[in-house]
């Protein structure tokens, strides 16, 4: 006889079992039918094969018998977490299908925990038997939720994006600040480059829900004159008045700007509220010069550091000077800031390149490098216990856009069982994935908001988690962890991480 029992929130439910008929029939199991809310825990039995199909004698018969759990989780599409603790009634002849909505799992084993596993409120489940005598018990647990956000499906004549960029810069969410060193001795430099500073504000389209632009200067300090964003008020600009502004630029006599004293003065004093950063946007300053900031003192520096980490704000330095590249020799006092994962930088060549499209491409659209998110590609041979991962990097809220991070845990043969947990994830919802694979095979994927969320898998190769970002808003990534074991026991049992998750988010599948 197989069973095949879901029951919810490790809550083990008594199920019926129909006495047996004295036929000699062999039938399969007809179809069933349970409703899953929070309120409402049922048990759901299916059995292979057997005399009249009363679950008693098993018969050799090939059997599809259909599942159909249906979701009333509160609100928006169920989330269920499935564990299959048994495993000898599982193979290439008895087996079955999890079908949610456009996702599809074949199961023949008992190293799979799938979650979630629907983008609909039906979840059909299709047992595929011929004959088995053993018992299967699958438990299916509610992930929280609360009501997922409003979305707004793109309009179907939106054309098709082929331009030289990686995303269609109409599609971004940024808060932009271009930042222009007005010293003196930057003048023949910037001059040259403001065609491409020009063009790479001539592509973005901008608005209050899209990108929005502020231009900031930079100047050294001449009878205490700091200009910052002179004439125009935060987030005021466009394409053609931000052109407008740089059609006379007041350079101030000397040779370095005193970028760190004016960031703590003039820029974030000047985004203070109502004009500071909207949530869930990537923030930029993007500064053109061709020489280092002035050396800021110890205090002014720290201050600097702290309220770039707290703004979440990111500095990009376009090197403008053809001649040098920016590193500790030409640009000490700016490169110290490396250090934090607050700067990158770009250095313009003069070989022909546009470098309006290249510091676009390589730089403010590659939230790798933006977000100083480095692959993992798992050096650490299985011994990965109780180290998080997480998504963006320490110090930070939230992730950039276009960040493409893939974490590896190799398995060793001693600890084949691994334990991936997510003591949280906060993506954009159906735009951001973290997707997990196991030999290249996709266990799942998840997106939007949850928490508490782990699966366990018997792993030869590698397990995979890859993180894709889009385009649009921005959130706060995710924490994971993975646990490698000798036995399954242990892979299955609930994280003692769970116990301090410290926050609690809604939960949205794709």
């Amino acid at each position: 006889m197989v069973a095949f029992k879901l029951l919810i929130a490790f809550a083990v439910a008594a199920a019926f079992v129909p006495s047996l008929d004295a036929a000699d029939t062999c039938e399969c199991m007809a179809a069933q039918s349970e409703t899953v809310s929070p309120t409402s825990q049922p048990s759901l039995v299916v059995y292979g094969p057997s005399i009249n199909a009363q679950g008693g004698v098993s018969c050799a018969k090939t059997c599809s018998t259909v599942g159909t759990i249906n979701g009333a989780l509160s609100s928006g599409p169920p989330g269920i977490q499935i564990s299959i603790l048994l495993s000898t009634a599982l193979n290439a002849t008895n087996y079955f299908t999890i079908v949610g909505g456009s996702v599809t799992q074949t199961i023949q084993s008992a190293s799979t925990i799938i979650s979630p596993i629907t983008d609909s409120n039906t979840v059909n489940i299709t047992f595929h038997f011929t004959t088995s005598d053993a018992e299967v018990t699958l438990y299916l647990t509610p992930i929280p939720q609360t009501t997922p956000p409003t979305t707004t499906a793109p309009s179907a004549s939106t054309p098709a994006y082929n331009g030289p960029y990686p995303v269609n810069p109409a599609t971004v969410n940024l808060d932009l600040i271009i930042g222009l060193d007005i010293a003196s001795s930057n003048k023949a430099l910037l001059n040259n480059a403001l065609p491409s500073i020009k063009e790479i504000v001539n592509t973005f389209s901008y608005s209050d829900d899209t990108v929005r632009l502020s231009l900031f200067f930079f100047n050294p300090v001449l009878g205490g004159v700091e200009i910052g964003f002179g004439s125009t008020l935060p987030w005021s600009l466009n394409a053609t008045t931000f052109n407008a502004s740089t059609s006379f630029i007041p350079y101030v006599t000397g040779t370095n700007s005193d970028y760190f004293s004016q960031l703590n003065d003039k820029l974030f004093n000047g985004l203070a509220d109502p004009n500071g950063f909207r949530d869930n946007t990537e923030r930029i300053l993007l500064i053109f010069t061709g020489n280092d900031a002035a050396t800021p003192s110890t205090t002014v520096s720290g201050s600097v550091v702290h309220n770039l980490t707290s703004s979440e704000l990111k500095i990009v330095v376009a090197n403008i000077d053809t001649t040098k590249q920016f590193g500790t020799t030409y640009f000490p006092n700016l490169n110290s800031l490396t250090d934090t994962k607050l700067v990158s930088s770009f250095d313009y060549l003069d070989n022909g390149q546009n470098n309006a499209q290249e510091l676009l491409k390589t730089v403010i659209f590659n939230g790798n490098a933006i977000g100083q998110q480095k692959n993992n590609d798992g050096n650490d041979d299985g011994d990965f216990t109780e180290v998080p991962d997480r998504v963006p990097i320490d110090n930070f809220k939230y992730y950039n856009i276009l960040t493409n991070y893939k974490r590896t845990y190799k398995a060793i043969a001693s600890k084949p069982w691994i334990q991936l947990s997510f003591n949280y994830y906060d993506t954009n919802v159906n735009k951001d994935f973290i997707r997990i694979t196991n030999g290249g095979n996709t266990i799942t994927t998840l997106t939007g908001q949850g928490y508490g969320f782990y699966l366990c898998q018997n792993v030869t190769d590698s397990l995979v988690v890859s993180f894709e970002s889009s385009a649009g808003k921005v959130y706060g990534g995710y924490q994971s962890n993975a646990v490698a074991s000798a036995e399954n026991t242990t892979c299955l049992a609930k994280p003692h991480t769970f116990g301090v998750m410290g926050r609690i988010m809604k939960y949205l599948d794709v």
